[in-house]
């Protein structure tokens, strides 16, 4: 099998469509601040997750990251395409609208390390049990796109690929948002993503995970909480408040102890590693040259 390592990917939550395709992935190249950003309630570049794993996925990285997009990287670039879109919807008379970022993503990729087991660090339980140390308020992004119906033909371009003019002039092939990634390119770490998901989906049911499952559930029935699955733990919470309390703290120090000492964690991880080593050599030439492609278009943003 061969081994892969580092850390490169993506992760946004709380993205909202408006109009089309291409709308909803400018607002979610802009959930979160590229760095100077001036955005009212954007996140701090310091806020972002490092990547840095800490208490039981201390050291633990999937092959799969190395495939995977950072943060900090696929907000670059894509704060590079948005500019490229917003300069081409001027040029037809239209101005894309601000960016209301909310808080910033749970983990520096894809791959979600820090919660990929649920909850795994008891230092991070102790003050906010099973909510995110550094979640802020999500905001919602300013309401559709100004111009209407011609401006999201602009920027999307007519169905089907038909050709389509605006004022006398031709709208691009896939409208502003086709001609930017044209010119700019985009990132992309679809296929690493869906195979992280697919070995978190595989190794679930793997019999050895499954029986690691059982005794961290024996465990926790013996702390007095009956739950099956490990995602299943925050739920035993009638609802989360706004601040964690002794109740929760207590349930997910439970959770996490019961994982140490069933070494939970590393065994579901080893069949991970596993079966995303043999997805990556079923899908090694996809995976490289993806990368390859990513790599040069963050340097390119680097440059700018």
């Amino acid at each position: 099998m061969m081994a892969r390592h580092g850390a490169r990917t993506h992760s946004c939550d709380g993205v909202w469509a408006r109009a089309g395709a291409a709308m909803a992935s400018l607002l979610m190249a802009g959930c979160t601040a590229a760095p100077g950003s001036d955005a009212a309630g954007a996140p701090e570049v310091a806020a972002w997750p490092s990547g840095e794993r800490t208490g039981l996925v201390k050291g633990l990285v999937l092959p799969l990251e190395y495939y995977m997009v950072a943060h900090p990287d696929r907000v670059a670039t894509e704060t590079v395409y948005r500019n490229a879109v917003e300069d081409c919807m001027a040029g037809f008379g239209f101005r894309m609208p601000a960016v209301q970022r909310g808080s910033a993503p749970p983990s520096v990729n894809a791959a979600n390390m820090e919660r990929r087991y649920g909850i795994s660090d008891p230092e991070a339980a102790a003050r906010h049990g099973y909510r995110q140390p550094s979640a802020q308020a999500e905001r919602p992004p300013s309401d559709g796109l100004p111009g209407g119906e011609a401006a999201a033909l602009v920027l999307d371009g007519a169905p089907d690929g038909d050709s389509a003019e605006h004022d006398g002039v031709r709208i691009p092939e896939g409208g502003c948002a086709g001609e930017a990634e044209r010119r700019v390119g985009r990132v992309d770490d679809f296929l690493a993503s869906q195979l992280s998901m697919r070995s978190m989906a595989e190794s679930d049911a793997d019999p050895g995970v499954r029986k690691a499952q059982g005794e961290w559930s024996a465990c926790m029935a013996e702390k007095g909480y009956a739950v099956a699955h490990p995602h299943e733990a925050s739920g035993l919470l009638p609802r989360l408040t706004d601040r964690p309390t002794e109740e929760e703290i207590t349930l997910a120090l439970a959770d996490i102890g019961c994982k140490e000492s069933t070494n939970l964690v590393q065994r579901w991880f080893r069949v991970e590693v596993e079966l995303q080593n043999t997805y990556i050599e079923e899908n090694f030439t996809a995976l490289e040259e993806t990368r390859d492609r990513n790599i040069a278009l963050i340097a390119e943003a680097g440059s700018r």
